[in-house]
């Protein structure tokens, strides 16, 4: 983020100023699914040295620098993401109709499904259906 003030004019003997902030958006936001350092992460919040990342296939949480992102790729957007209804679970996997060719799929459950549930966030990653975690937040 960078921040400018140039004077503009005068109004009643008071100097009035402009403000500016010219802030640079990164590539990927906040429920995006990036690769980095060939592991799949979920982009969980945004800070000040960088996002803090979810780990997709196990309970792991990291913060990295926007350096460390820079080598990053995003694989689904959050945009690109659908929620599924839950035709038929066990404790592994979960059926679901599929939203391109209404063929019923299976996916695996994400590390921390509780069973209660009865639907599923999924993103389409390397040619097949993932089923992501959900937030604490209540993604």
């Amino acid at each position: 983020m960078k921040e400018s003030s140039t004077v503009v004019g005068v109004n009643d003997g008071v100097e009035v100023t402009r403000l500016t902030l010219s802030y640079r958006k990164p590539a990927y936001s906040v429920g995006d699914v990036v690769r980095l350092r060939k592991a799949l992460w979920i982009v969980d919040s945004w800070q000040k040295e960088g996002p803090i990342l979810r780990r997709l296939d196990r309970f792991e949480r990291t913060g990295a620098t926007w350096r460390d992102m820079e080598s990053s790729s995003v694989v689904c957007s959050f945009s690109d993401q659908i929620v599924v209804q839950i035709l038929n679970r066990d404790t592994s996997g979960a059926e679901f109709m599929d939203p391109g060719d209404y063929k019923v799929s299976t996916v695996a459950l994400p590390y921390n499904d509780d069973g209660s549930s009865e639907e599923l966030r999924i993103g389409f990653i390397d040619g097949e259906w993932l089923a992501l975690p959900v937030s604490g937040k209540g993604e």
